[in-house]
């Protein structure tokens, strides 16, 4: 069954409503930076990944830890981490597999060994960023959806207490979420600048704000 009017503007209005903070940090100048609109960090962000130099490389991928750390308070550790433990050979790696990604390519992601990129969230985000119209985040806060009694892809998803492995199977439950994103986006919200990435967050904005039961509900109309 597809989404009603009124679960359209629940959606709606969970897009709306994400705040996450638009920041990275500028490793040259040594400060943070704070973006208007979530596009206009992806667009920021896309263009360090794809970038042939080795230092934005590297910075672009310490600010997918970055920001996907923001709100904890690890956040500069978990950076530090990589920056310290990435190699010039793991860099060089991601350089060649992102010029030419085909699919989801987590599986490809986890092979580099990259420092926190070797399981689901972080991988995803970074998947993410490459290209938000068609893949998006899959992490533990959008598992809890997991704890509603209204079944949803998320049940498939294989989980351990701190993280979210990238096997075969988890791969396949990703390329549905994605595929679902996209449908969602291109089905309601044709003319409203809205892609795959902001059904996503609006989904993960319910199930940040305990509403288990109102994001199941959606993901499994989105389905019809």
């Amino acid at each position: 069954m597809p989404l009603t009017g009124k679960q359209i503007e629940i959606l709606r209005e969970a897009i709306r409503g994400y705040n996450y903070p638009a920041k990275l940090y500028d490793f040259e100048q040594k400060h943070e930076v704070t973006f208007r609109t979530m596009r206009e960090l992806e667009t920021c962000l896309k263009e360090k990944l794809l970038s042939t130099d080795l230092f934005e490389v590297k910075t672009g991928l310490a600010n997918v830890i970055y920001w996907g750390n923001l709100t904890a308070g690890y956040c500069w550790h978990r950076v530090q981490m990589f920056l310290n433990k990435v190699t010039l050979k793991q860099i060089r790696e991601t350089m060649t597999l992102l010029s030419k990604i085909e699919g989801d390519g987590l599986m490809e992601i986890k092979r580099i060994g990259l420092p926190q990129f070797s399981n689901m969230s972080f991988a995803s985000k970074l998947r993410m960023f490459l290209d938000p119209e068609n893949y998006v985040t899959l992490d533990r806060k959008l598992l809890q959806i997991k704890k509603s009694k209204i079944k949803t892809i998320f049940h498939d998803v294989k989980e351990y207490p701190t993280y979210i492995p990238i096997t075969s199977r988890n791969c396949e439950a990703y390329r549905s979420w994605c595929k679902l994103c996209q449908k969602a986006a291109k089905t309601y919200f044709k003319d409203e600048n809205v892609i795959a990435v902001d059904v996503e967050r609006g989904i993960f904005n319910l199930a940040y704000h305990n509403q288990i039961d109102a994001a199941a509900t959606l993901i499994k109309n989105m389905l019809g």
